[in-house]
């Protein structure tokens, strides 16, 4: 892979260390295709249809104006990845493979355009790979299936700062202000990290005397608005409540996060002072996660690690916090952050932006491919069966590791997969899946109900005609 030098890479970075030895590994316009062509490849392989995007798209589908009944206070997120799949549902309600493609590429542009517009902002270079690093690392498990709600605030969060930190991109604070009435119903916790934004913005709109009337108006918008919108429907509806944050495990996610980081930054900078190119190290973040299709006994280790997706959320919302603090931590006034990146040094920095990059991809053809093989044992199952149906009659969902598969689904789930089966399947009978407690989730038993009665009635049409 050839790396492309930014512009700003010439830009002087305060209290910079010596160069450490070795080839520099800069994140550039390749990296923005590489990561590109891997989501494609996600998108492709219907690896969002896993869990919240199996509901996503099939609800969306059936019913244009379908909205999951507690989450206004996430309104902006599920609006952002499911319109396109509304007006596929408008035209047809079994254009299932459509609909999944739309939903596919809006979720996952979440990721692209922060990353692009990092790469686009004339920032210090360490300033750059610090965010890089920071995204994309809380974005390894968030897309195992698509956790649109966290994903949308991580995306909106780093593109405001990135803007704040670089305001050339947005003199006018116009995008900011688009961007700040996302975030007012986006996700809880922007109920605090919205402030730091505000603050962030407020101080350096001043220093840079920065007056126009979008950025007056920007920061009583996000100061005042988004904390008392996410308490207010907190307080009416406080569901989903934030009782996983008392298990222990969810921490031990985030630890384990955070120190693998730290062990990937410090053999970066070993690979670099020794003279080696980090390159290396890129490749290697690249090849390691894809080199585990090839042993069988590694198969499904995207599917077991992908139930890590909700516990590795706490890990996420941290970098979602240390994020919306740049633009304070990055002040003049501020001297240890600057020599704390000082003393890693930039090309340790970009190094590991680099490595971080190519990890993610790996890891996203990896889940793809494993998406793919889930998709096609799961099918093969429901082929036999036919109607709805307990859970238990497929092998696949009710004693999966009996069979060497792996559990990929909770009790609600079971209906919305085998919906999406029988909308890609018009040849085959209509099959519904139903857990042990029944129907449940979102989706409701009359919906279902209408759902295969409609489905058998056009294959009678079909078999007649």
């Amino acid at each position: 892979m050839v790396f492309v030098p930014l512009k700003n890479d010439t830009m002087p970075e305060t209290q910079m260390s010596p160069p450490v030895p070795g080839r520099l590994v800069e994140p550039g316009r390749l990296h923005l295709a590489f990561l590109a062509a891997c989501l494609l490849i996600s998108v492709l392989s219907g690896r969002q249809l896993h869990l919240d995007g199996a509901n996503y798209v099939v609800q969306s589908l059936l019913d244009p104006l379908w909205y999951p009944h507690p989450t206004p206070r996430r309104l902006f997120a599920i609006l952002w990845s499911t319109w396109p799949v509304r007006l596929v549902g408008l035209a047809s309600p079994d254009l299932i493979a459509l609909g999944s493609f739309v939903f596919g590429l809006t979720s996952y542009t979440l990721i692209l355009i922060p990353v692009a517009l990092v790469l686009k902002a004339r920032m210090p270079a360490s300033q750059q790979a610090v965010i890089l690093i920071g995204f994309l690392a809380s974005m390894v498990f968030l897309t195992n299936f698509i956790v649109t709600e966290l994903v949308f605030a991580l995306s909106m969060t780093t593109a405001f700062v990135t803007l704040t930190l670089d305001p050339s991109l947005d003199p006018r604070g116009r995008w900011r202000l688009l961007l700040a009435v996302l975030l007012l119903a986006s996700y809880e916790t922007v109920a605090l990290t919205n402030p730091l934004l505000a603050l962030g913005a407020l101080v350096r709109g001043r220093s840079e005397q920065l007056r126009s009337r979008a950025n007056r108006v920007l920061v009583p918008l996000i100061l005042f608005c988004a904390t008392p919108f996410q308490i207010g429907f907190f307080l009416v509806n406080p569901w989903p409540h934030p009782g996983g944050a008392k298990a222990h495990f969810v921490w031990m996610i985030a630890g384990v996060f955070t120190a693998g980081l730290l062990v990937m930054l410090g053999v970066t900078r070993l690979l670099l002072t020794a003279g080696w190119s980090a390159a290396i190290l890129v490749l290697l973040c690249f090849l390691v996660p894809v080199s585990m299709l090839l042993l069988p006994s590694m198969l499904g280790l995207r599917s077991r690690a992908f139930r890590y997706a909700y516990p590795s959320r706490y890990f996420s919302v941290g970098v979602l916090f240390v994020i919306s603090l740049l633009p304070l931590l990055l002040l003049p006034r501020f001297d240890w952050p600057h020599r704390v990146m000082a003393w890693i040094g930039t090309p340790t920095l970009r190094g590991l932006a680099a490595a971080v990059i190519a990890g993610f991809g790996g890891i996203s053809v990896m889940s793809s491919a494993d998406a793919v093989a889930f998709r096609k044992t799961f099918e093969v199952e429901l082929g036999r069966l036919g109607g709805m149906m307990p859970h238990a009659q497929c092998s696949v969902c009710a004693a999966p590791e009996d069979q060497g598969h792996v559990d990929v689904g909770y009790n609600w789930i079971w209906p919305l997969y085998s919906m999406a089966y029988t909308m890609r399947h018009q040849d085959r009978p209509p099959v519904i899946l139903v857990g042990p407690r029944g129907i449940a989730g979102d989706i409701s038993e009359a919906t279902v109900v209408r759902f295969l009665e409609r489905q058998k009635a056009q294959r009678r049409f079909k078999s007649k005609t």
